[in-house]
């Protein structure tokens, strides 16, 4: 009886040991399977994006931002004009995907960005940096520009991407050295936005401060000729007037008073007899 119960105990004891192990491969299997059916990022550039010419700088980077990339173009940090690179193997950077970019020689042999020891502009020049800036087209209406980007630091890369910061409204670089040393640009971003807004607002205040110096200057000068003008015709009017005096009223004689005649009144009458006519 007892050599019976012995038995069926150990039966159980194999039959659980296979149910665990049959139980641990198939867990196996499933992370397995999960694992292979996780997506894999491309390791292959899906476009090249500028000229693969002599001495042109390589690197690779990953779209990240979310949208895809419709142009690109570049110029030496912050002089003349954006020069667009021409697309191959394909006629966007699409998001997530990988792409080549190949920086032409010469922004390595020209462009040059003298960094001043403590920010101070008589103190040495301690190193100088290749800088470039990046402008890139989502659509017709929407680029952005990455600014600044060490050419160097860019080479020595293992893993570069772009990234969009919706709340900034910028996009920027980020990326890892093979010893595991980040490199992110959306500080400097913020700090050269924040520059560029201040030099702007500064320049319109200078501009409405002109404009009203200006306004002011131009409505004193009006103000001066109006008074010269007044002040030159009043020296051409006569300074008197011709006065004519009033007519003389006549004398106006009493009523009692008979006016005087011309002729002599005689005292009496010759042919009367009266008096001494005188030529007796």
């Amino acid at each position: 009886m007892v050599s019976t119960l012995k038995n069926s105990a150990k039966k159980i004891v194999l039959v659980l040991s296979a149910l665990g192990l049959m139980l641990a491969f198939s867990g196996c299997s499933a992370s397995d399977s999960k694992k292979a059916k996780a997506p894999q990022e491309e390791q292959t550039a899906s476009v090249v994006i500028g000229k693969t010419g002599k001495g042109a700088i390589k690197t690779l980077i990953r779209n990240k931002t979310g949208k895809s990339i419709k142009e690109v173009s570049i110029r030496q940090s912050g002089e003349g004009e954006f020069s667009k690179l021409d697309f191959s193997k394909g006629s966007e950077f699409m998001n997530k995907k990988l792409a080549e970019l190949n920086i032409p020689a010469k922004y390595k042999k020209d462009t040059k960005d003298a960094v001043e020891k403590d920010g101070d502009p008589n103190a040495a020049k301690v190193n100088e940096r290749h800088l470039i800036d990046l402008s890139l087209s989502f659509s017709k209406d929407e680029k952005h520009e990455v600014n600044q980007l060490p050419i160097e630091t860019l080479t020595t890369l293992e893993k570069s991407e772009l990234h969009f910061d919706a709340e900034s409204d910028l996009v920027y670089f980020a990326g890892e050295t093979k010893k595991g040393e980040k490199f992110n640009t959306l500080e400097s971003q913020k700090a050269l936005k924040a520059a560029a807004e201040k030099a702007q607002a500064d320049k319109e205040a200078a501009e409405k401060e002109a404009a009203e110096k200006a306004a002011a200057e131009k409505a004193a000068a009006e103000q001066a000729a109006a008074e010269q003008a007044a002040a030159q015709k009043s020296a051409q009017q006569p300074r008197t007037q011709n006065y004519n005096p009033p007519a003389q009223k006549q004398q106006s004689q009493p009523s009692n008073v008979q006016p005087q005649s011309s002729n002599v009144q005689q005292d009496s009458n010759p042919c009367a007899g009266e008096g001494d006519p005188g030529w007796r």
